[in-house]
């Protein structure tokens, strides 16, 4: 069978059994929500560890691990206050293992990637609980499912668009195929699903609300995309993992959503539940 073709079909059978569990988690909320929330963490931080050879670094992977997994759980207990406090700890222990390391520093510091792993990883996925809260059970449920639909209707349009009639480059460095067709195309496809939401009457907001949150949910998740791009050409790969038959890893599939969410969740609170 053709790679390309056998590469369709796993992504096919995935979706078919992966979307509807993901929505029923959705629903579930609760513990089982953010459980599987700290296994993407773990997952995810996995496949960072890969990306930066941080194993052969000889860097405490272990304690950042457990750096990572808090977020959700401060969330998930509604101490999200406790966040300023979290990311000040996470800064200072990469600082205090870089001052006392043994060895000279490296040309390039390993600084930086851990600063990524750990607040990319940690706060992206932190904010997927915190969506899951705004609002009633039900609310925050269908808040989960519109970013995650928004999301992957937006990303399909733009591959398909962009495919099509894409020939001005959007991010050439970066990401050669993304074109400014499949840039416009995605923000066109966020704001389908936002026009599907408001005429659903599916979500407690005034229909410029919602459009305001499905444009920008597509927009930003782009940008996501094009970040862990740019983690995965500095590194030299296509796929960070192939964890996901037909998908690639977790950052792979979730790299839109860990830059939609917290942006989502600020929006959320500041023009929908006014807690801002």
């Amino acid at each position: 069978m053709n790679p390309k073709a056998h590469n369709l079909i796993a992504r096919i059978a995935v979706a078919v059994v992966a979307i509807p569990a993901l929505v029923y988690l959705f629903i579930l909320g609760g513990w089982f929500w953010t459980l599987f929330v700290e296994l993407l963490v773990v997952l995810a931080f996995w496949e960072l560890l890969r990306l930066f050879r941080m194993k052969q670094r000889k860097l405490p992977w272990f304690y950042l691990l457990e750096l990572c997994v808090i977020p959700p759980l401060l969330f998930h207990f509604y101490l999200w206050q406790w966040m300023a406090p979290w990311a000040f700890l996470v800064i200072a222990v990469m600082a205090y293992h870089n001052v006392r390391r043994p060895e000279p520093l490296a040309a390039e510091s390993n600084l930086s990637d851990l600063t990524v792993a750990v607040l990319y990883v940690g706060l992206g996925f932190g904010f997927f609980v915190g969506v899951r809260h705004c609002g009633s059970d039900l609310e925050g449920a269908r808040w989960l499912m519109f970013m995650f639909a928004d999301l992957w209707i937006a990303d399909t349009c733009a591959m398909l668009f962009g495919a099509l009639w894409g020939k001005k480059k959007f991010a050439p460095v970066v990401s050669p195929n993304k074109t400014w067709v499949g840039f416009w195309a995605g923000l066109a496809g966020g704001a389908l699903v936002g026009l599907v939401f408001i005429f659903g009457g599916w979500l407690p907001a005034a229909a410029w609300k919602i459009m305001l949150l499905a444009i920008s949910v597509s927009w930003v998740g782009q940008y996501g995309d094009l970040f862990e791009s740019l983690l995965k050409r500095r590194a030299g790969v296509k796929d960070i993992s192939a964890i996901i038959p037909g998908h690639g890893g977790v950052l792979d599939r979730f790299d839109s959503a860990l830059f939609a969410a917290p942006l989502l969740y600020f929006l959320l609170k500041a023009i929908v539940y006014s807690y801002i």
